[in-house]
């Protein structure tokens, strides 16, 4: 009966993390810049999404006015440098949940300072709490 609770657990956050796959084609869908300098910010995000820089650093590092990138988010994008900062994160983060690591760990990679702060924006932006995707909530349920 256990191996069979654990399997249907496992079906369980297997259906999740499908159905926010799909829901990538909506929520988190990223979009990638044309002009050179957005290219540039937005590959390095994308392989460290735990990356700290503010707009401001990143105009620096790119040659261009905090302004003229804010602009070039919206022009490009269609959103500010923030809510796609967050959509990468949140797609790094479901990824990382659906490979079995840690929320801790999670949290860390995708540049939160708390797993509590990680998983408030998390269950705010995507609507399941990191646990439900991870499965946890599922076994610790269970177990009781």
């Amino acid at each position: 009966m256990i191996t069979r609770l654990a399997a249907g657990e496992r079906k369980s956050a297997q259906l999740i993390a499908s159905e926010l796959a799909l829901a990538e084609n909506e929520a988190l869908n990223i979009p990638l810049p044309v002009d050179p300098r957005l290219q540039t910010l937005c590959s390095y995000l994308l392989a460290q999404p735990s990356e700290r820089k503010t707009l401001d650093d990143w105009a620096v590092l790119c040659g261009a006015s905090p302004r003229t990138l804010s602009r070039l988010f919206e022009q490009e994008l269609g959103m500010s440098f923030r809510r796609w900062r967050q959509i990468i994160r949140f797609h790094h983060a479901i990824e990382s949940l659906a490979q079995g690591k840690s929320i801790k760990r999670v949290a860390t990679e995708c540049g939160y300072l708390s797993p509590s702060a990680f998983s408030a924006a998390f269950q705010s932006f995507i609507g399941y709490s990191p646990s439900m995707v991870a499965g946890t909530e599922l076994s610790s349920a269970s177990k009781s």
